[in-house]
């Protein structure tokens, strides 16, 4: 499940970010105009800064965006991984700038006056911060509202208006889900993005559980079963029904396995895993 956590976690902001603006993806930016608060579940932001939470797609093209001056934020892939930093530590310095978003293989012309980034994913997020002038939010607001324009690079003569929407006080979640909804999303994300934005080895590991590009993700009851109890491990929890039934063996207990710190093999109860295995019940789990 954790290799399957970055695009999952940025699944949920395109979802999150759609639905609660009602607005297209290239068009819509949901910004906390009166900062975040509790009705915002997030898992790193602040109350004491101006967020904007862009999604941006590039199937149709290469994309432009105009950055606002004096904003501080990055372009993440679908997998989570940075790609560029925007604002005062990307290129523009803080100046606002015009950032040309090319697609995965993108193989045309690219005219000048642009900073190009250059993601191996077609779907990305672009988060930045605008901040609060002596207490208020307002300079901040004004500032993204006036400067930010994001269009497709063969509308750059007409280019569309920005929707913006004020996310605060509204109820949204942005983290990623604990429970077998998980899978789905994961699913989602292989089938809509291009092999290439990932590696071999992960995808392998997808593949092992059945998410395949290309092919339908039909788990029959003994792997949903399996996934499942894995969804519950991750939050921290314990399945109703610990013991899976795997063919041609008895009955055997998922265990979140530690393989990096001695002694191996004890449950760790909500700690960071880094491998799942499953043994009998029979067996001690220091025998491991």
């Amino acid at each position: 499940m954790g290799a399957g956590i970055p695009c999952v976690s940025r699944r949920g902001p395109r979802t999150v970010s759609i639905t609660l603006t009602v607005g297209p993806v290239n068009q819509t930016n949901v910004i906390w105009e009166n900062l975040v608060d509790s009705k915002t579940v997030d898992l790193t932001a602040n109350d004491n800064t101006v967020y904007s939470f862009i999604w941006i797609d590039t199937r149709k093209g290469p994309l432009v965006v105009e950055i606002p001056p004096m904003v501080l934020g990055a372009i993440d892939d679908f997998w989570y991984r940075w790609v560029s930093d925007i604002g005062i530590t990307g290129p523009d310095r803080g100046k606002g700038g015009k950032y040309l978003i090319l697609p995965p293989g993108y193989k045309g012309e690219v005219p000048a006056g642009y900073f190009v980034v250059r993601p191996s994913t077609y779907g990305n997020w672009m988060p930045f911060r605008s901040f609060l002038v002596d207490g208020s939010t307002r300079p901040g607001v004004e500032s993204v509202k006036k400067y930010l324009k994001i269009y497709q690079l063969a509308d750059a003569a007409n280019p569309p208006p920005v929707k913006f929407v004020n996310a605060s006080g509204i109820p949204s979640n942005f983290v990623f889900p604990t429970d077998y909804s998980f899978w789905g999303l994961l699913n989602h994300v292989i089938q809509e993005e291009p092999s290439e934005g990932s590696d071999p080895t992960t995808l392998g590991l997808f593949a092992s559980i059945g998410i395949v590009k290309g092919q339908p993700f039909n788990p029959d009851a003994r792997m949903e079963k399996i996934l499942e109890d894995a969804a519950a491990y991750a939050k921290g929890g314990k399945p109703e029904a610990s013991d899976v039934d795997i063919e041609g063996t008895e009955k055997v207990t998922p265990m979140i396995i530690d393989d990096c710190n001695p002694p191996r093999g004890r449950e760790r109860g909500g700690a960071r895993v880094l491998r799942i295995g499953v043994v009998p019940p029979s067996v001690a789990s220091r025998s491991y």
